[in-house]
């Protein structure tokens, strides 16, 4: 940041006035929809010491706005605009802050891409009403499978299954499917039959638009963990978020929007990054991403799937605050470019599924998914329970590791505990009026041997209630 402190030369007390004043004034960034970016400019300053705010934002020396804080309303923004409207390049502005002391300036820089609410985004959502549209979601990951790799064994189909439900911590999704097909959409419009406009009339029913989504999901996915060294378990060396920062303004400043991954013990989730805001003087950038969460979001000035992520220095390195989420060294954060090919590989999928049944075994404990049944829970012959039992949870047997998701339901047994496993009819689906497809999958030990199997697609009376043994041959009794 710059200080002028007048043409005088400043003496030892003015120049610690001035640096305190400096510090108490804040100047904080937003931008609540799309691009060209609506900036909203705030300033924190308790003791009230700014009288005067002029804006330069040609960098040229021009003022071409001047605002006194004290004639504004509470909360009432400093700068409430779009200064810029030209995408893929590199805007700067200065903001002179005038106090007794002296002046305070602060520098700002953006860029951004050719994004739109409403145009670019998707209408519809990555929630519970799109997930009873599509339908289950390992259905879609096993047919992309069989797509790129051909037909798949048991073996082959459970520990795929695992893999992505430990890949996305419990609960597969589909937001690289989401936050990619726009920008794929809007690079290549033919890939749909569709008479669409736009990414935003693309229609949640169409098997074409479906189809897409998951494809571009799993081919992202199946992307990042086999080419670019990336762990489930996140066990590698401190994160140098630098590079991911360059590589993100270097895209914007050439008018591409970017696809940004997020790993860490607790979530993986991915956004569209379509601009960023550089608070120079703090080395602080608000990247503006869309979310996927909301539907009907067509405002472009203000969207509620509109999200600013700041990365910014602390302790000498980069961190990124992602939703209620802290960066740290163990986290991952993946730049991503959509419109890329994919070449997936046999070898490449044996590999990665053979380190889950690896880790499986070392685990030493039974891994049972059941998937979009009303209920599930462990119980033996003592009464003792563990999952949902369609009124309430139930906690013992604390060996076992027991994750919930809606209507999936994941345990991670004890090979040793005596039990059985409980699971209810299917669970309904409200939009299409019928059962959802329900599923269970297991990899049993059974005296130190890893017996894996599959059961798709069952169906039961709504009152019924089967019982699955924790030992093999598998079946219900």
């Amino acid at each position: 940041m710059m200080l002028l402190a007048g043409m005088s030369v400043p003496t030892a007390n003015d120049l610690s006035f001035l640096a305190e004043v400096d510090a108490s004034v804040l100047l904080e960034a937003a931008s609540p929809g799309g691009t060209p970016l609506l900036l909203e400019l705030s300033l924190k300053d308790s003791n009230g010491y700014v009288q005067r705010a002029e804006f330069d934002f040609g960098s040229n020396g021009v003022i071409d706005l001047s605002v006194n804080p004290h004639d504004l309303e509470e909360d009432q923004p400093l700068y409430r605009g779009i200064p810029f409207r030209s995408f893929g390049r590199l805007h700067t502005m200065d903001i002179y802050l005038h106090t007794e002391a002296g002046i305070l300036r602060r520098s700002i820089e953006t860029a951004f891409a050719d994004y739109q609410w409403g145009r670019d985004n998707l209408s519809f959502a990555n929630d519970n009403r799109f997930r009873d549209t599509a339908g289950a979601v390992s259905t879609y990951l096993l047919d992309w499978a069989e797509s790129r790799f051909g037909t798949l064994s048991d073996e082959e189909t459970y520990l795929l299954v695992s893999l992505m439900y430990r890949l996305f911590r419990g609960n597969i999704g589909r937001c690289y499917g989401f936050s990619s097909l726009g920008l794929y959409y809007q690079d290549y419009p033919g890939s749909i039959s569709g008479n669409y406009a736009s990414a935003y009339e693309l229609d949640e029913r169409d098997p074409e638009v479906l189809s897409l989504i998951h494809i571009l999901q799993n081919d992202i996915v199946y992307h990042i963990f086999s080419t670019r060294e990336v762990s489930p378990e996140l066990d590698h060396e401190p994160e140098d978020l630098s590079f991911q920062r360059e590589e993100i303004i270097a895209s914007l400043q050439e008018g591409r929007p970017v696809v940004l991954g997020y790993l860490s013990s607790r979530t993986h989730h991915s956004m569209v990054v379509y601009g960023y805001i550089n608070l120079v003087d703090q080395d602080r950038i608000l990247l503006t991403a869309g979310n996927n969460w909301n539907r009907n979001q067509q405002d472009n000035m203000s969207s509620d799937d509109a999200v600013l992520l700041p990365l910014y220095r602390q302790d000498g390195s980069y961190r990124l605050d992602w939703l209620s989420y802290t960066y740290r060294p163990e986290d991952r954060v993946f730049v991503l470019h959509p419109t890329r090919q994919y070449h997936p590989s046999r070898e490449t999928l044996a590999a990665l599924l053979e380190q889950e049944r690896v880790q499986i075994i070392e685990d030493n404990k039974h891994r049972i998914i059941v998937e979009h049944f009303e209920w599930a829970y462990l119980e033996d012959d003592k009464g003792s329970k563990r999952g949902y039992d369609g009124t309430r949870g139930w906690w013992g047997f604390p060996g076992v590791e027991y994750r919930r998701f809606d209507d999936i339901f994941i345990f991670n047994v004890p090979a040793d505990l005596e039990a059985w496993l409980a699971i209810g009819p299917a669970n309904w689906n409200d939009r299409l009026e019928r059962p959802k497809n329900a599923h269970v999958s297991a990899a049993l030990f059974e005296e130190g041997v890893l017996d894996v199997f599959v059961l798709r697609d069952i169906l039961h009376g709504e009152e019924e209630k089967k019982i699955l043994p924790l030992n093999s041959p598998l079946g219900f009794k």
